[in-house]
């Protein structure tokens, strides 16, 4: 099953926050993940601030790209999808960023892995399906 994988859900494979189990349920599925180009850099990001903040261990942001690789993912260039995105941000007051990942879901038919809050409502609003853990595929 394909899925668009959002930092948020990739994040919690390196980083113990609510959900990790949850999240590490993706990689025991039989999944294949999409996702804007922008994921390795949220995910870098995210994981450079909370190693600066002594909440991980140097050096796990840089780990976290290696298995991102190995995991795989297929990186969607984001500038045909940013206009799209920019709207839908700018109507729906949710991050352009997170409006790319609904981008990719909608252009592609795919159900999005997230969890974050304002993009799963977004997401049904807009009937984009979502992943659930129970979707072990």
């Amino acid at each position: 099953m394909r899925l668009v994988l959002d930092a948020s859900a990739a994040i919690k494979w390196f980083a113990t926050e609510p959900d990790s189990e949850a999240a590490l349920g993706l990689l025991r599925g039989d999944f294949a993940f999409v996702a804007p180009d922008t994921l390795p850099l949220e995910v870098a990001a995210v994981l450079l601030r909370k190693e600066r903040r002594g909440e991980l261990q140097g050096g796990t942001a840089s780990d976290a790209l290696i298995e991102l690789d190995r995991v795989g993912c297929d990186l969607l260039p984001h500038g045909p999808l940013l206009k799209r995105a920019t709207a839908l941000s700018s109507r729906h007051r949710l991050g352009v960023l997170d409006c790319l990942y609904l981008e990719v879901a909608r252009d592609r038919g795919l159900p999005v892995a997230t969890f974050d809050r304002g993009m799963r409502q977004l997401a049904t609003h807009l009937a984009i399906p979502l992943w659930a853990v129970e979707d072990r595929a």
